[in-house]
């Protein structure tokens, strides 16, 4: 019998990135996306069969393992198609059209992705995972691979029309439609949010469970606003907000030993979690923990929020400072769920393991606190988790918080001579970039040389972006091994803008609103057009269509993220435009915005944003910048007067020739104040 390999070209060993890396040495043609690979199945008339996944994907690695490494398998791949791998986070674009392709055709997208393309690259059938014999409803892969290239051969024109439709409905999906933006539009996005909520375990209705963190947030904002609550809805969103924080924060998919939220829940109680760590995650995660817990403890809150909060944030800053930064100081995008080909295995725990790092005493102790039986709480195995919260927790067990938190650093220790997970070394600028904020939303909260630590740290990561990822003048996409990689998309460009802000807040340092108008100038010039925003710049690659980037998904999405933009500039250099621009991202997108509430909370906050202005606070000293930070809410911007432009209406006619803050909301400026308890006293009141 004939070897079923011979002959073939895998063609991802000169790729950089960690994903088609690990493809490398299947029995598969695989090609990477690209002019070659699509004249190839032009010149051979093949479909295309295309495999979009990520380093950290489970069910990623799975079928890699079922169909992908299988000899016979990849014969038949070879024989039939092109067959082209993708990094969904190094080609978000690609992804996006083709997960819209999935939702089009009325099946669940996600990872990894299979499509079928014709040689120009519409789409003409999708999938996600195939196993590779029927099983669970699911036909088998070679299955699958013989029908729909029998529909090729014999069904050409077919193929060909379902393609065109295809594309056209992939345009009208994503087209944005305007409609009415009026006051009660947020309102009524909120309680249909909250209507959506688990109240007993937290999240959004039952398993798996994401953080959904544009939703979560956008909750936060309409639940915390200033206004009369007759009903008690604003206060019920704020419990179930706080309940998720807590939960998720106690939970399993919070890795108990070395800080930082794994990517989702499996089930509806926050315990088991599909163990990947995902940079994003703890980038969107840390600066709703900061104003969750910083809303709680301001002077008059009559519903005091969870314990903890803070140091779930601060424990995944340390976890992403240790383990994902760089030598060139950027971030990582991931790890990966499974170690030693098994799902979970490096963050899993025995109660003997515990009791024999930690003895007899201190193990009993950590194990009563942290859930872990001889039993196991999953599969046979313990996951460390707060069944109540820590203090409660001690006090049955017997022990102190600076005993447990001995007991953690020597299970840390001990996990660390595990084998880990894989690492996805790629340097994202967006989810950098969503990083920095979080570092410097962290930065205003703890004090003296920890605090110093994260705004340091934030710092360094945008300088080397701006000196690593601007080859040629344009922001590219990513890093990864000493190589910048592709052109920025909208939400690499906006997410920096927005960290440039934040760090010109809490710096005081010009330098940074100059390289935020500079992105803002670049994505009117690259991203803009009369019909909308697209995800892809004017000078980018030609796909079958060109990609909006318009609902959330895990991140905000790049519209979303621009109108916030574009907002919090106006709020720096008063330059209506930026504004104006804003409200017409919004209204863009109206229509969607009543349709669907929970996948548009990144812009629904924005509206909220618009229609509720902000509170600026204008000082001329660190010390009176620091004092109003620790108090700050997402609506608070601290303004250095000598940075703001010589005709912002925030430093016309004002002088000072000793530490002076003035707090200005909408047209209206206070007197002056010179010490840190005035200045606290007109922001809390």
């Amino acid at each position: 019998m004939s070897d079923p390999t011979a002959g073939r070209e895998n063609r991802l060993a000169n790729e950089t990135s960690p994903y088609l890396l690990q493809h490398r040495h299947n029995p598969v043609d695989w090609n990477p996306w690209g002019p070659e690979a699509l004249a190839r199945a032009r010149t051979e008339e093949k479909p295309i069969l295309l495999s979009v996944g990520y380093s950290a994907c489970h069910w990623c690695h799975v079928m890699e393992r079922e169909c992908f490494e299988d000899a016979e398998i990849a014969a038949q791949m070879n024989r039939l198609y092109v067959c082209i791998k993708v990094d969904r986070e190094e080609r978000p674009d690609i992804d996006n059209l083709y997960q819209t392709t999935v939702q089009i055709q009325g099946r669940s997208g996600g990872w990894p992705l299979t499509v079928f393309l014709l040689p120009d690259g519409r789409p003409f059938y999708s999938g996600t995972y195939f196993p590779p014999t029927p099983r669970h409803g699911l036909p088998g892969f070679p299955q699958v691979l013989e029908q729909v290239h029998a529909a090729w051969a014999s069904r050409r024109a077919d193929v060909d029309k379902a393609g065109s439709a295809i594309a056209s409905a992939i345009s009208r999906v994503q087209a944005p439609a305007r409609g009415p933006i009026g006051p009660a539009l947020v309102d009524d996005a909120g309680r249909f949010v909250l209507s959506r909520m688990d109240t007993v375990s937290g999240g959004f209705g039952d398993a798996p469970k994401f953080p959904s963190v544009p939703n979560l947030g956008m909750l936060w904002r309409w639940a915390t606003a200033p206004e009369p609550d007759p009903e008690g809805d604003l206060k019920e969103g704020r419990a179930a907000v706080l309940l998720t924080l807590d939960r998720m924060a106690r939970g399993g998919v919070y890795d108990q030993i070395g800080g930082g939220w794994h990517r989702y829940s499996t089930d509806a109680e926050w315990l088991v979690p599909h163990f990947e760590k995902m940079l994003y995650d703890q980038a969107l995660l840390v600066p709703m923990y900061v104003d969750a817990a910083r809303w709680c403890r301001v002077a008059g809150r009559a519903e005091p929020g969870p314990a903890g909060l803070l140091e779930a944030a601060e424990r995944a800053c340390a976890w992403v400072l240790e383990e994902m930064t760089s030598t060139e100081g950027l971030f990582y995008s991931a790890t990966d769920a499974d170690s030693e080909g098994v799902e979970g295995k490096f963050f899993v725990w025995s109660r003997e393991e515990v009791l024999d790092v930690l003895g007899d005493v201190d193990g009993a102790a950590f194990c009563r606190v942290y859930d872990i039986t001889a039993r196991g709480n999953w599969e046979g195995h313990g996951i460390p988790r707060l069944k109540v919260p820590l203090a409660e927790g001690l006090a049955a067990a017997g022990t102190t918080e600076t005993a447990l938190r001995a007991s953690l650093r020597a299970l840390y220790d001990h996990r660390a001579r595990r084998v880990p997970p894989a690492l996805d070394d790629k340097a994202i600028v967006g989810w950098n970039a969503l990083m920095i904020t979080a570092l410097v939303a962290m930065s205003s909260e703890p004090t003296g040389l920890t605090g110093a630590r994260w705004l340091e740290a934030a710092i360094r990561a945008a300088d080397a972006i701006f000196a690593l990822c601007l080859p040629d003048g344009r922001l590219a996409h990513s890093r990864c091994k000493g190589k910048t990689q592709g052109i920025g998309f909208l939400d690499d460009h906006a997410s920096l803008g927005l960290a440039c802000l934040h760090l010109a807040e809490a710096t005081g340092e010009p330098r940074w609103v100059g390289r935020a108008v500079g992105l803002a100038t670049a994505i009117q010039a690259e991203f803009a057009a009369p019909e909308g925003y697209y995800q892809t710049a004017h000078t980018g690659e030609a796909l079958f269509a060109r990609p909006r980037d318009a609902h959330d998904g895990a991140v905000p999405s790049g519209t979303g993220l621009a109108a916030a933009f574009f907002l919090r500039l106006h709020a720096h250099t008063a330059e209506s435009g930026w504004r104006t621009e804003a409200e017409r991202i919004v209204s863009d997108h109206g229509e969607q915005l009543h349709r669907n509430p929970f996948g548009n909370g990144a812009l629904l906050s924005t509206l909220d944003q618009l229609q509720r202005g902000f509170t600026e606070v204008v000082y001329t000293s660190a010390e009176l910048r620091a004092a109003a930070r620790r108090v700050a809410s997402p609506d608070t911007l601290t303004l250095a007067l000598g940075s703001l432009p010589a005709d912002h209406p925030a430093r016309v006619g004002r002088v000072a020739d000793r530490p002076t803050a003035w707090v200005c909301r909408g047209t209206t400026c206070s007197l002056p104040v010179h010490d840190e308890a005035a200045l606290l006293k007109l922001l809390c009141g």
